[in-house]
């Protein structure tokens, strides 16, 4: 009920009144609510008194200020709601199993009728399209035939420039000379793992992990074992300690920012520990780093590579996240894999788009691109914060989800007795993709989990589609 009474200070009474309309859905979660101007303007009340009423409300846990931006709708949670604790796992390599249900999701990607929760494709509210394709014309008429025409490896220096300075926001030097470009990060990563195995190797790889890396393994002919995860702080360090002293692993896959499908980030000791414990130990530490740039914090995070001495760690990644998924624009810092990724790299795939490297270039050199991820991160923020409390709303009862601080992924767990499996089958005929837990794990584990895309937004579709998977889920129990 709004209050009103004259008893209670008025900073008191706007505090109540906000939470009462969030609490009845006036505001959702990740919403931004009227500036502290306009507020004050529309009570003509002082600007003192509306800081006074929003410092309470952030005190309530119902908004959140953010820097420069306003004050958001604060996701309420349940009191079932838990983060999920670190997983179990054995610690023995395994083979890696093809699984249909990866064929389906893929395949409907291109189906526009799908209701997209399943791939972690952004939406196209996320991509400077227009301005992307503005410059693309640019570039066409003035370099005409050379626009396209072939770029061999190590790749066009103007965008290897440009990935050089952005490299130094995640604490790396490195120099134009030493990044190989590619087509997207998931090129990156196959060269990654040739340049540092051999068919029949073991791979160590977190869990639950992307499915993309663990359909690379299968196709390699690698084994993989499996370390688990802490939902907030990654990849578990002492259980990686463990599988290094017990098996002959060559290579090291982890994702330290913003983790696809848990967002956890690795806290700085535990990546400096990683790094020293792989380089010590001989292996070669890969770094799919794709999702860094999308913090909802102040400063991105720090990259495994930072920390690199001896040119052990690979890092991967790609404008695909954070840019545009169509310009396929990605590379590689092989550190001292360099002359085996570079001559695999010209031998498999000779040329990279060159076009698109000269778009990204431009676009960067422009100084657009840091303006374009402020943006680009409120809108996953609120996304990611409004999916998240609907799926609260709609799964049954008991169902946990993951409270990324970036990134565009969520992973939920449900009740054990739901099957996923079943769930994304019948989803799909519904017209609704979604990544099932056993997808994420060489072993097919996580059989009642989730990966739900936020890349796009909350409309009516989206909204009877959590619907419709809730009530699905349900009977699933």
């Amino acid at each position: 009920m709004i209050t009103s009474d004259s008893s209670i200070p008025m900073y008191r009474q706007m505090a109540d009144n906000l939470e009462h309309l969030i609490d009845s859905g006036t505001f959702r979660a990740g919403e931004k609510i009227p500036s502290v101007r306009q507020m004050s303007k529309d009570h003509r009340v002082s600007i003192s008194t509306v800081m006074e009423a929003y410092a309470l409300l952030e005190d309530r846990g119902c908004i959140e200020g953010r820097s420069r931006s306003g004050y958001y709708v604060k996701a309420r949670l349940d009191a079932w709601d838990r983060i999920p604790e670190l997983q179990e796992h054995e610690n023995r390599p395994v083979d890696v199993s093809s699984v249909s249900i990866f064929e389906a999701m893929v395949n409907a990607v291109h189906r526009p009728e799908v209701v997209p929760f399943g791939a972690a494709t952004p939406g196209d509210l996320a991509c400077p399209n227009a301005r992307l394709s503005s410059i693309g014309q640019a570039l066409a008429r003035k370099h005409g035939a050379a626009a396209y025409g072939y770029t061999v490896a190590p790749g066009r220096m103007d965008v290897r420039v440009q990935i050089s300075k952005r490299c130094l926001t995640a604490g790396v030097d490195v120099a134009p000379s030493e990044i190989i470009t590619t087509v997207g990060a998931v090129e990156a990563l196959e060269l990654a793992l040739k340049a540092t195995t051999r068919c029949g190797d073991v791979v160590m790889v977190e869990t639950p992990t992307y499915f993309g890396l663990l359909a690379m393994i299968r196709e390699q002919g690698l084994q993989a074992i499996e370390v688990p995860m802490h939902a907030e702080t990654g990849v578990d360090i002492e259980a990686v300690a463990e599988s290094l002293r017990t098996h002959d692993v060559k290579a090291c896959l982890v994702q330290p920012n913003y983790h696809n499908p848990m967002g956890s980030v690795m806290p700085d000791a535990n990546k400096k520990a990683l790094v020293k414990m792989c380089a010590e130990a001989g292996v070669a530490l890969i770094e799919d780093d794709i999702n860094a740039e999308l913090h909802f914090g102040e400063e991105r995070p720090v990259s495994l590579k930072a920390y690199d001495r001896e040119g052990g760690v690979i890092q991967c990644s790609s404008f695909s996240k954070s840019l545009s998924p169509g310009l396929r624009v990605g590379w590689i810092i092989p550190g001292k894999y360099y002359d085996q990724v570079k001559a695999l790299k010209t031998g498999k795939v000779q040329a990279t788009c060159t076009l698109s490297e000269m778009i990204a270039a431009e676009f960067l050199k422009m100084g657009g691109y840091d303006r374009h991820l402020r943006r680009v991160r409120t809108l996953y923020q609120n996304q990611l914060q409004q999916i998240r409390q609907a799926v609260f709303e709609q799964f049954p009862d008991g169902t946990r989800i993951t409270a990324p601080s970036g990134g565009y992924l969520l992973w939920a767990e449900l009740p054990t007795s739901v099957d996923t499996d079943k769930l994304a089958v019948e989803a799909l005929q519904k017209n609704i993709s979604i990544v099932p837990g056993s997808l994420c794990s060489a072993t097919s584990r996580y059989g009642h989990a989730v990966r739900i895309n936020c890349g796009h937004p909350l409309d009516e579709r989206l909204e009877e589609a959590l619907r419709v998977l809730g009530r699905l889920a349900s009977r699933l129990l």
